[in-house]
């Protein structure tokens, strides 16, 4: 039976995936992390609310990975859009830059390098976007420039999409990335836009609704990976 790890930063991002999930088997303690582990579409499937930002994402990546051995990991969340988005418009990430990374005056490489990687552009699993692209092909595939900062200033947006091609910014799928590679297990990122022009009052709005929908690719996706 796969089993997959699934990562939401807030509680909020993830309500309505565990109502999906139904009851779940058991609940595991560790620390300040809960892990609910439930059977799902012939698959185990463990959910854990990381908390916002690199640190925590990597560290929920982590245990998933050394605690319950799983198979990939599937990130799912809100993100900023850096382009021309729609609220509410969903997308899957083919690439992750960490823009916070930087030795640029150290040696000469540019900002996001790290040196085992090609590019400052962190490729995601081909397969698990081929497979997602062809369970919704409407579904946009883009670049997220991830780091530890919530970005709302328009110039900071502009010099990311003009630097990296990034289309998407959040906190948390670089840490998750890069965890998951080192440990050779695939990862997934299903995004939705939930700011776009008018950033904090916008993503506070948005959040408060709490319409935005991962179920329905989630469904399919577990189906498909079963």
């Amino acid at each position: 039976m796969k089993k997959i790890g699934m990562i939401a930063a807030m509680l909020v991002e993830s309500e309505k995936v565990v109502d999906w999930l139904g009851n779940p088997i058991k609940t595991d303690l560790y620390g300040s992390f809960s892990v609910k582990s439930f059977i799902k579409n012939d698959c185990e499937i463990y959910l854990i609310n990381s908390g916002v930002g690199e640190i925590l994402a990597s560290s929920a990546t982590q245990l998933l990975i050394s605690l319950y051995k799983v198979d990939l990991i599937i990130n799912f969340g809100l993100c900023g859009s850096l382009v021309d988005f729609d609220l509410s418009e969903m997308c899957i990430l083919e690439g992750v830059v960490h823009y916070d990374f930087d030795l640029s005056s150290l040696d000469p490489v540019k900002r996001g390098r790290y040196e085992r990687f090609p590019s400052c552009v962190i490729k995601t699993d081909e397969k698990l976007v081929e497979i997602c692209s062809k369970i919704n092909p409407s579904i946009k595939k883009v670049i997220c420039a991830s780091g530890d900062k919530f970005i709302a200033d328009e110039n900071v947006k502009k010099d990311l999409n003009a630097e990296f091609g990034a289309h998407v910014c959040e906190m948390e799928s670089a840490g998750i990335l890069i965890t998951s590679l080192h440990n050779g297990v695939p990862a997934l990122f299903i995004k939705v836009v939930s700011d776009t022009k008018d950033h904090k009052e916008e993503f506070s709005t948005f959040v408060e609704r709490n319409n935005f929908e991962f179920v329905s690719i989630l469904d399919k996706l577990t189906k498909e990976l079963a």
